[in-house]
């Protein structure tokens, strides 16, 4: 059913908005948080930060967390951001994990790294390409 929903919501308030997938360690997490989550501080978490729509069309901001299975979960970093907000932090975050996967490279050689390598990685409900469907629908709203 919620391919249905789908067809319909996914150019107006889209249910779920997340950055690029990251590995972090636990300390930073607790810092994005502002206060303590994690099992491990020390160790090598991954992390996707995302933000998922209210009943009142407004964004919490959450932080999807887990280490294997040993250690998982989820916490809310701001609660009831407005659509345009929400995509702007959660578009900080997956630059900075898009600059972190490509500055290895030559700054020549990075929209071709980008393209083969990070784009996959991206999801549908990835913030660029959310940010694409919501201009093509409506260009001067978005």
């Amino acid at each position: 059913m919620n391919w249905l929903k789908d067809i319909f919501n996914c150019n107006a308030m889209p249910r779920t908005i997340a950055s690029l997938p990251q590995q972090v360690e636990g300390r930073h997490i607790n810092q994005i948080c502002g206060q303590s989550v994690t099992a491990y501080s020390f160790l090598d978490y991954n992390c996707q930060i995302y933000a998922k729509r209210t009943k009142d069309m407004d964004y919490d901001i959450m932080v999807k967390y887990w280490y294997g299975s040993s250690d998982e979960g989820k916490a809310m970093i701001r609660c009831s951001v407005p659509l345009a907000e929400a995509m702007e932090i959660i578009r900080s975050y997956d630059d900075k994990e898009t600059y972190r996967r490509v500055r290895h490279m030559p700054k020549s050689d990075h929209p071709a790294f980008e393209k083969r390598f990070v784009d996959p990685a991206r999801q549908r409900n990835n913030v660029r390409r959310v940010q694409q469907r919501l201009t093509v629908s409506n260009p001067r709203g978005h």
